[in-house]
């Protein structure tokens, strides 16, 4: 059985826009990314029947959760919005 396994490219990985996210984050995708030295995962989660998406400081492990991607994208890394740097990220791993 042959294995293929698919190259890191950060560039076939990247956000090119927030409509982009959006749909990624919604569809229940899986999403790791890098910003200023420090890494972030994104993740659906599904409190009491109800799905929600979760956002990660990696190194703190202190998970912050919202309703859907749009108030997601309100989340502030280093006083900047998360809306105003996504298309910006070094996504480090992302399922589609």
């Amino acid at each position: 059985m042959e294995v293929r396994y698919f190259p890191y490219r950060p560039e076939a990985w990247r956000f090119k826009t927030i409509s982009e996210f959006k749909n990624s984050v919604n569809r229940g995708a899986e999403i790791n990314f890098e910003w200023n030295g420090r890494e972030y995962h994104i993740c659906p989660v599904w409190p009491n029947g109800e799905v929600r998406y979760c956002i990660t400081l990696l190194d703190t492990r202190q998970d912050t959760v919202y309703q859907n991607a749009e108030d997601m994208l309100e989340y502030v890394i280093d006083d900047t919005r998360l809306r105003d740097i996504i298309t910006k990220v070094e996504v480090t791993d992302r399922t589609l």
